[in-house]
């Protein structure tokens, strides 16, 4: 289940991605200044969710959990500046398009905040589904954690089934 999250949250960063280039890309006036900052920590992110994803099938325990939490957390933390860059970087267009209507008739700003913020929402959306697939992995974890006093006592409930079934 934690896998399906990670990939919906690989595929949410990519559209993310390419929002906000296609935000920037509007007109050269309204372009993210920092566009390259953003693209390259969104792919460091996707890459350490990529990583996390092929390594879910190969590694298990306390300490592969520990692992993924830090590179989860790695890369939520990459994708929060990629958020607030975005985010950032389109307020003053907020201001111009929905507030002022100052820049409401020009087609290209507003499709550049249009873009810009379906980026931000996209970006909102990983973040959130990464702390869903921590939670989903935390608590399957805990189902699958059982202590040896509760495994010996399962076992010897069915060792009195197993002789009173015999008898």
């Amino acid at each position: 289940m934690a896998t399906l999250v990670i990939l919906l949250a690989i595929v949410s960063g990519i559209a993310a991605e390419f929002l906000a280039l296609l935000s920037s890309r509007a007109n050269s006036t309204y372009a993210i200044t920092a566009l390259y900052d953003v693209m390259i920590m969104t792919e460091v992110a996707v890459a350490v969710l990529i990583i996390i994803y092929a390594l879910s099938f190969f590694a298990r325990g306390n300490i592969a959990m520990i692992v993924f939490d830090v590179l989860r957390l790695a890369a939520v933390a990459l994708l929060c500046v990629c958020l607030f860059i975005v985010l950032d970087e389109r307020a003053t267009l907020m201001g111009y398009v929905w507030f002022s209507d100052l820049e409401s008739g020009n087609a290209n700003s507003v499709n550049a905040l249009n873009y810009g913020v379906a980026s931000a929402a996209c970006y909102a959306f990983t973040i959130i589904v990464l702390a869903v697939s921590g939670a989903v992995e935390f608590i399957n974890a805990k189902k699958l954690k059982r202590t040896r006093e509760e495994i010996i006592a399962d076992i010897e409930v069915l060792n009195k089934e197993l002789a009173e079934a015999e008898e």
